[in-house]
């Protein structure tokens, strides 16, 4: 019989492979103002940012020199170990304003051996050379043909497999360590919006349930979520969204697509192709109980700038229960949001999601 007291405090942890080794599934960073925490959530964003997009030719890296430095000229490095489907892997690169000096790849397995999957070093502007190990894509060619070729000077080598090589063709690794910049990291900064939020809780009565659920629990007043669909006509829409945005979105739409826009007054309008195209706006509502305890609806724009916020942390803390992916959440405590409340409201999530594990597994043996 499994031991549950031991159970309940391994689950909060997550082992790493071929190691004694295991890191937090929860942590907090704090510090004063000015100690560098929103240094290292913009260093996350500049690597994830130039491990999966190509840079325009002469426009350099886009790194932020550190300011308080005594030659802002000098390269910036980052060095990233992360777990991406229980494997261990190692990115880093040196960059200036101009080029991508160095980059590596590694993967660390078992008694931290480590191997190099690629080494890349810029030496000028017209002389690039990237190493790729034989061993490893000896089965993905393109990879290796692709390293034959300079790459840009100012771009990443992995940014250059994302954008140039279809999944199949770049092998395990690499489909597994492009997948968690793409999908399995997340940064939810301070102005953050999700995306098509009335969507999810349009599509998911799940996630409305989750996001209802929270909001009652977190004392924000809001007993509710409902969303107004109303179906326009294109020259509506055209009246909505800049003309050159909205024809560029209508000539990749294909069919039994749904491309989700937002307007300026932050609605969001989706245009359906089946067949004919279709058009809609989408509003999000919050329900209150008012004095005489029937609902009055809000548009969820007039609520505070603190429950707003809120909503917008709610899909990670969804997602935090059931997904693998890594969630970098900066100033989690702006526009008002206590702190208190939402730290009761992820520790509640947490217990229902270990005591849901426990069930799971209490009847193993």
């Amino acid at each position: 019989m499994v031991n549950r007291r031991y159970l309940i405090v391994l689950i909060d942890r997550i082992p790493i492979t071929g190691t004694e080794e295991n890191v937090l599934r929860l942590a907090v960073l704090y510090g004063a103002n000015g100690a560098g925490k929103s240094n290292l959530f913009k260093a996350l964003a500049f690597l994830k940012l130039v491990a999966l997009k190509p840079r325009r030719k002469g426009g350099g890296t886009g790194r932020q020199a550190f300011r308080f430095g005594d030659r802002g000229d000098l390269p910036s490095a980052f060095d990233l170990q992360f777990l991406a489907d229980n494997r261990l892997f190692r990115y880093g690169l040196k960059a200036d304003d101009q080029y991508i000096r160095e980059e590596w790849l590694v993967e660390v397995k078992q008694g931290e051996q480590e191997t190099v999957l690629f080494e890349r070093k810029t030496q000028s502007p017209n002389e690039t050379t990237v190493d790729v190990n034989e061993k490893v894509f000896r089965k993905s060619k393109k990879v290796g043909a692709l390293a034959n070729v300079d790459p840009p000077p100012n771009q990443s080598f992995l940014a250059t497999i994302f954008a140039m090589l279809q999944p199949a063709e770049i092998g395990d690794a690499l489909k597994t360590v492009t997948h968690w910049f793409s999908d399995g990291l997340e940064l939810i900064g301070p102005q953050t919006t999700v995306r098509s939020l009335p969507q999810m809780l349009n599509m998911d009565p799940s996630f409305t349930q989750f996001s209802e659920a929270l909001l009652r629990g977190s004392d924000t007043g809001v007993d509710g979520l409902d969303i107004l669909k109303n179906e326009l006509t294109e020259a509506d829409i055209r009246n909505l969204v800049p003309e050159e945005h909205l024809n560029e979105v209508l000539n990749d739409l294909e069919e039994n697509d749904t491309a989700v826009l937002k307007t300026e007054d932050e609605h969001e309008v989706w245009i359906e192709k089946k067949g004919n195209l279709h058009f809609y706006s989408m509003t999000l509502r919050s329900r209150h109980k008012n004095l005489s305890g029937t609902d009055t609806l809000l548009d969820f724009s007039e609520e505070s700038d603190g429950t707003r916020r809120f909503l917008n942390l709610i899909p990670a803390l969804h997602e935090v229960a059931k997904s693998p992916k890594v969630f970098f959440i900066d100033e989690i405590d702006q526009s008002l949001i206590r702190i208190i409340t939402l730290r009761t409201a992820i520790s509640n999530l947490l217990k229902r999601h270990c005591q849901k594990h426990v069930r799971k597994t209490s009847t193993s043996r």
